[in-house]
């Protein structure tokens, strides 16, 4: 499937707009060639606030979610995205800030999904992950 000329890597993508008390979360499903299907949920950021949007986002057969990677926050949604099956990418902040598009807190996390610097098409730097030595140090929160 194409988009304005751009391939689609996942046709079902989710983007995140990850801040330290919650999550908003769109689902962006681009399948059968019609418009697409755009979902948005806000969830907070408690341990199992996140096992829900991985789960409400594995629902929607999401494969890849995608979220600027600064400060901190990003570290417990990218763990319960991995634990959940699903492909976490993480992009720099200044590549979303290019992306053309309302960013309002609740529209920033549908534009990573949809654009050519996010999970659905064209290439951007989705292929960075931390090691696995240095994921293995974030300090682990118990399931509340």
């Amino acid at each position: 499937m194409e988009t304005k000329g751009l391939h689609v890597l996942y046709p079902r993508a989710a983007g995140l707009d990850v801040h330290k008390m919650q999550i908003t979360a769109t689902v962006r499903l681009c399948e059968g060639g019609g418009e697409p299907v755009v979902e948005t949920r806000v969830f907070a950021t408690a341990p199992r606030a996140l096992e829900a949007m991985a789960g409400w986002l594995r629902g929607y057969g999401v494969e890849a979610a995608v979220m600027e990677g600064t400060g901190v926050y990003w570290m417990a949604p990218f763990e319960a995205l991995e634990r959940a099956g699903i492909t976490a990418i993480l992009v720099h902040a200044q590549q979303v800030k290019q992306l053309k598009g309302r960013k309002t807190p609740v529209c920033a996390s549908p534009a990573p999904s949809a654009t050519s610097s996010g999970p659905t098409a064209g290439p951007s730097s989705m292929g960075w992950r931390p090691a696995p030595r240095v994921r293995s140090s974030w300090p682990r929160s118990p399931v509340m």
